[in-house]
């Protein structure tokens, strides 16, 4: 056909997108405490993880309140229209609980039923995620074999419906059976953050890359890990989580690598671009992350966190290693700024550094409450941009727009 774009097909109407483009996966958390803040991006966003409800030690659930919501159907319902998927998100952070829950028979056939039936029955649901974070390394095939049932089940009753999981960025317990979860479940979605975390000493929250005064752990260290766990094959799978928040850490000074004076609270995307203007954005060549520093008080504060730069480096990172999705911690602390990358490369020509990457500014100044759950730790200037290439990858990229919704669940 005169003037299509190379790699597209076309199913009666519908123009379906070539594979480089249909499996790209932008999989965010939506906390409840950000209900009503939220602006979604529905040409971009694949998947959205309702964040959340608990399951105790006998597989009951409790929480499940802004899940039953009119709010959350109507979200839904949304959702739907674009062709996005919903998913809930259920999760245990207590070593003993899910010890007892994992091993117990009972309990794990309780806590399957009851999330198939809360995720896609109590609400037209898409699925579970689950985020257990702290398990033990004595729970490790326990915690395989009961994820595998649970999307056995899952399947069973919604077979479009999918089962995801969130990893840890590093596995001090050897407790995750990373290749034999891939194989139970849909997604693994790695928490690519708190590497340094509310407690620790100040320093980047998402690493790309290490060197002192930092720890050898970084985002390419964890990506490296994963895939050699996985395989060429089992890339397809994973989607690489990155924070739209940071820590501003009280310290003993403005000197990178300072000791804390005490916990810090959490800054998200979009208050800490605003207040980098003010202070005087800096870049962590080590790390490849921005940071800025002020006093209150006559006491340092150092402030941590990624903008669009940094978070547009680890996209290039996900598109080299050939990821199947990015993640999102969490949706409602980002501004427009953060869209325009997503836009300019995971969704532009599939190659690192293929769109138009915006210099960082200002955006609206607001602070929501402070991240919590996806803490993967507990328990030097980016390449220059290019312009996205006119011809027949614009138009490609026209069609992703207006027609890919309806491709990517065909």
């Amino acid at each position: 056909m005169a003037g299509q774009a190379p790699g597209l097909q076309k199913r009666g109407s519908v123009y379906l997108l070539p594979a480089f483009l249909a499996a790209r996966i932008v999989f965010g958390y939506y906390p409840s405490w950000q209900a009503g803040q939220e602006s979604f991006a529905w040409d971009l966003l694949t998947h959205v993880a309702v964040f959340d409800v608990s399951v105790s030690s006998t597989g009951t659930l409790s929480g499940t309140s802004f899940w039953r919501s009119s709010q959350v159907g109507a979200l839904i319902a949304e959702a739907h229209q674009h062709q996005v998927k919903v998913v809930l998100t259920v999760t245990n952070f207590d070593a003993t609980s899910m010890h007892a829950l994992l091993s117990s028979q009972a309990a794990r056939q309780a806590a399957t039923d009851a999330l198939t039936q809360e995720g896609l029955g109590m609400q037209p649901g898409d699925g579970i995620d689950v985020d257990f974070e702290g398990l033990a390394m004595a729970d490790r095939d326990a915690f395989t074999s009961w994820v595998a049932a649970l999307t056995q089940a899952v399947h069973a009753r919604k077979p479009s419906a999918e089962v995801s999981l969130a990893m840890p960025a590093v596995d001090w317990s050897h407790a995750y059976d990373v290749a034999g979860l891939a194989a139970a479940s849909d997604l693994l979605m790695i928490m690519g953050y708190d590497y340094h975390w509310r407690t620790s000493a100040p320093g980047p929250v998402a690493p790309l890359s290490t060197g002192p005064p930092w720890s050898s752990r970084d985002v390419e260290s964890t990506v490296a890990d994963y895939t050699s766990a996985l395989g060429a094959a089992g890339l397809a799978k994973l989607v690489l989580g990155m924070p739209l928040y940071g820590y501003d850490y009280p310290s003993t000074s403005a000197v990178a690598g300072a000791s804390a004076t005490g916990a810090a609270t959490a800054v998200v995307y979009r208050s800490a671009r605003v207040q980098a203007q003010q202070y005087g954005r800096q870049w962590d060549q080590a790390s490849q992350t921005p940071w800025y520093v002020y006093q209150s008080g006559g006491a340092w504060h150092q402030v941590w966190y990624d903008d669009e730069q940094s978070l547009g480096l680890k996209i290039d990172l996900a598109l080299r290693e050939g990821l199947g999705g990015i993640g999102l911690w969490a949706l409602g602390y980002e501004d427009g700024s953060f869209w325009e990358v997503v836009r300019a490369k995971w969704m532009s020509t599939g190659q690192p550094d293929g769109g138009v990457v915006p210099a960082p500014d200002a955006g609206a100044d607001a602070t929501p409450p402070p991240p919590s759950g996806g803490s993967g730790m507990q328990g030097g200037c980016a390449a220059a941009p290019a312009s996205r290439p006119d011809g027949p990858i614009s138009l490609l990229f026209v069609l992703v727009l207006l027609y890919g919704r309806r491709a990517r669940r065909s």
